[in-house]
């Protein structure tokens, strides 16, 4: 069976995964800060690759680039200007990141002619909204968990940097449970109230939460949500085949 090799360059994370191209499963998982060549290596041996997608919102790797295009497979470093299956109502195209658009166009795929609203929980907040004729209209981006404790701490002068626990109650009785349960709750509430608005004009309304931190938010949220990890990795080896159906 031939499968799909798809490496996700995030802010602060690489994110690689072996993907079946007849069942779409993922197979084989790696996360690490830096492209890890030892284990490309292995797996491009391991596995019969017939495809490579690429993202980063990174600026180029270009001694990961230069070893994936000398491995005979189909190679698609994914850009702007990749074509993809849905219309893309964005009116600055070219500075939308490309993990969002990835991994919308994996929640198109998942949820098909329906309304989706993604959130993805990272180092960022950021939603975005799919329509279900297919056309992308946009979203919202937020600073992230981690991101709201390091400002905490960062632009006050008495404030410690907290690390973020799971909490279940909402009120701190300490400086330390106060500002973790603040900004934990807070971004609960904030993602509560986003999704209100959606519904509002667009039923009905399908949610889709993703990202590092999706797991911690997923039971905290009152709206019925898909928890979907590894979406953007779903919708690069998607977008792959839509435009290298030779690689399946």
């Amino acid at each position: 069976m031939p499968y799909h090799l798809c490496i996700d360059i995030g802010n602060s994370r690489v994110k690689a995964a072996i993907i079946a191209t007849q069942t779409s499963q993922i197979v084989s998982l790696h996360r690490t800060n830096d492209a890890d060549l030892a284990w490309l290596s292995m797996a491009l041996e391991q596995y019969k690759i017939s495809g490579i997608a690429l993202a980063s919102v990174r600026l180029p790797d270009k001694e990961l680039e230069f070893f994936l295009t000398n491995y005979p497979a189909v190679v698609m470093p994914f850009s702007h200007q990749t074509p993809l299956p849905i219309a893309n109502a964005y009116l600055t195209p070219h500075t939308l990141g490309l993990d969002r658009l990835a991994a919308i166009t994996g929640a198109y795929y998942l949820h098909p002619k329906q309304h989706v609203l993604k959130i993805e929980a990272g180092t960022c907040l950021t939603l975005d909204f799919l329509q279900a004729n297919g056309t992308y209209l946009g979203g919202s981006i937020a600073p992230g968990l981690h991101l709201r404790l390091q400002a905490l701490h960062q632009f006050t002068q008495r404030l410690p940097l907290v690390s973020l626990s799971d909490e279940t109650d909402f009120t701190g009785n300490t400086t330390e449970t106060s500002i973790n349960r603040g900004v934990l709750w807070g971004m609960v509430a904030e993602i509560n109230g986003l999704i209100d608005l959606y519904s509002q004009k667009w039923q009905p309304l399908t949610v889709v939460l993703t990202g590092g931190d999706a797991a911690l938010l997923a039971n905290k949220l009152k709206n019925p949500i898909f928890a979907t990890p590894n979406l953007v990795l779903y919708g690069l080896h998607k977008i792959l085949a839509f435009n290298h159906p030779e690689s399946l």
